[in-house]
């Protein structure tokens, strides 16, 4: 268990993952067609810490790294509601990806919603150069949340996070970058939520903006120290 696995059940982020889990309830009942997987119960609100992986310089458009689902790779798109995140209970790793679909005028709907648990005996992780690399080919069987059927499914994955403080830039940094002032500058305000102060221009797991957002309770200065702590979590927890 990593220190902020420690601290976590004393701050309010099991009210707030609640909460944000608990909306997917509706989102459901109004969704008419997708792929709704889970191994788990639904929704699933249980508190663990989720860690999100993203690519090099993430914006809502190209947010998350790539997951496949009998052979069809997932919309990596973002938008509020939607997450892509691994969670760690005990020898475990939980995989949560959900889109949600947003319209004017119309009720949010979910595009897909897959939950897996895999245990880490299942997955292939490795650690090479600052790297850490986890990924799993196979087959997953769980429940089609809307039927409830069972049913089984090809789940492809590799994740990437690459450690390097250099690629952490603050967004006070963005501007006078000579190699991002242009691309990234630009457009500073897709790539940065209101709880990030920074990006990161290399592949990367990131702390959960509901993570995030308890970065003071948990003893951590800034969200910017917070990610600079992702590989020192991730080992806590793979290794």
């Amino acid at each position: 268990m990593c220190e902020v696995c420690k601290k976590i059940v004393n701050t309010t982020y099991s009210a707030k993952v609640s909460n944000y889990m608990l909306e997917d309830a509706q989102r459901m009942v109004d969704s008419d067609e997708g792929l709704f997987f889970s191994q788990d119960a639904f929704p699933y609100t249980n508190p663990i810490i989720y860690l999100e992986p993203r690519v090099a310089v993430p914006k809502p458009t190209r947010y998350y790294q790539s997951i496949f689902i009998d052979n069809n790779m997932l919309n990596n798109n973002w938008t509020s509601g939607s997450m892509r995140g691994i969670g760690f209970d005990g020898e475990n790793i939980v995989l949560l990806t959900k889109f949600v679909k947003k319209q004017i005028g119309s009720p949010e709907k979910l595009n897909y919603y897959f939950l897996a648990t895999l245990n880490k005996s299942e997955l292939n992780i490795a650690e090479k150069n600052n790297e850490i690399r986890i990924s799993f080919d196979g087959s997953v069987n769980g429940t089609n949340i809307k039927n409830r059927q069972v049913e089984d499914h090809h789940l492809k994955f590799e994740f990437i996070h690459q450690h390097n403080d250099n690629a952490i830039i603050p967004k006070s940094r963005l501007a006078s970058s000579a190699v991002y002032s242009k691309s990234i500058a630009r457009r500073g305000k897709n790539i940065l939520s209101r709880f990030e102060e920074y990006t990161v221009t290399v592949m990367h797991f990131a702390p959960h903006p509901i993570l995030m957002q308890v970065h003071n309770e948990l003893g951590i200065n800034s969200t910017l120290e917070f990610q600079r702590m992702v590989y020192s979590i991730l080992k806590s927890h793979l290794f």
